[in-house]
């Protein structure tokens, strides 16, 4: 029997920030109807959640395009709740890609991504960071709960309780 080495990135678990750092995780789900929850939560050092928020619009059912827009909607509140060195971590590849090597590209996916960036320059310090499956837990579930709201939540120093044992597991 042949044995495959199961590449880094798909079992990374999350991982704290770096000290002074808040690390901002975001993910998307698709709904059947094509509509996107987005999700992200923000967590300090010790894994303390600054802020949760989730929300869903409409959409076409381009997983791409809604994981951009996570990255976007989580980066836009952290932005708003003052948080200004942060970390950007996502789990998609090419969210990822075109963040860290500034990669334009004509088309609403590329769109998103200037608007990421250009919300990047309101930040004092700005990484960005991917991480497998595994370690985006609490944002995919944000996303995905985001059906059960009509509009934006956003929870300031906690999070909904449905998420509170993703996000002890995370710090274990």
């Amino acid at each position: 029997m042949r044995r495959y080495k199961v590449p880094k990135f798909l079992t990374q678990r999350w991982e704290p920030p770096l000290r002074d750092y808040c690390k901002i995780n975001s993910d998307a789900a698709c709904f059947e109807d094509g509509r996107y929850g987005l999700g992200g939560i923000m967590r300090d050092e010790v894994g303390d959640i600054m802020v949760a928020t989730c929300t869903v619009v409409n959409g076409n059912k381009n997983a791409e395009i809604a994981e951009a827009l996570a990255a976007r909607h989580a980066l836009t509140t952290a932005i708003e709740a003052g948080l200004s060195r942060v970390i950007l971590e996502v789990d998609n590849m090419k969210v990822y890609a075109h963040l860290k090597n500034g990669t334009k590209e004509q088309s609403c996916f590329g769109f998103i991504m200037n608007d990421i960036r250009a919300l990047a320059r309101q930040c004092s310090d700005i990484k960005f960071s991917h991480v497998g499956r595994n370690g985006n837990v609490a944002a995919h579930e944000l996303a995905k709960m985001s059906c059960n709201f009509e509009g934006l939540r956003v929870w300031i120093e906690e999070a909904p309780h449905e998420i509170i044992r993703t996000v002890i597991d995370d710090c274990a």
